[in-house]
């Protein structure tokens, strides 16, 4: 049990290379690596037209895709 929750843990983790450039980012802009990541989620939504079904629904589909990809889904 405590393996599986330990393996889980790791992969949730954000990976190192994605971790070093938001730090670079961060640093670069003066912020946290926080402010950074939710500045990217805002302007994504600002994007997406502010349409929250819209960019909601499209996270949904990329998740089915990956979900397929990984073989949990089948097939539609």
């Amino acid at each position: 049990m405590a393996k599986e929750l330990k393996d889980r843990a790791l992969q949730t983790r954000i990976p190192s290379a994605l971790d070093d450039r938001l730090s670079l980012i961060a640093k670069a802009n003066r912020k946290s690596k926080s402010a950074v990541v939710l500045e990217a989620l805002e302007a994504a939504v600002a994007q997406a037209g502010n349409d929250r079904e819209s960019l909601l629904a499209k996270l949904r589909e990329r998740h089915r895709e990956e979900e397929r990809t990984l073989g949990f889904l089948d097939e539609d």
